[in-house]
């Protein structure tokens, strides 16, 4: 059962990470420098935030199932 969730969790984390990459790949330079919908940010910006928090959960599962 645990190992079945692990699996689960696991494949999501990869899907998520693979779709966030490919998402990322097709931004222009100007589109990393375009404002995004959060106040005073960037797509870079957003985009930074978002790499360095999935790491952070990343982190979190690894250490949990390790």
């Amino acid at each position: 059962m645990i190992e079945a969730k692990t699996s689960e969790i696991l494949d999501t984390v990869e899907r998520i990470s693979t779709d966030m990459l490919a998402r990322f790949g097709t931004l222009s330079q100007e589109d990393w420098e375009s404002p995004s919908r959060c106040h005073m940010w960037a797509v870079k910006d957003v985009a930074s935030h978002m790499v360095a928090t999935f790491g952070f959960f990343l982190n979190s599962v690894t250490r949990s199932i390790a």
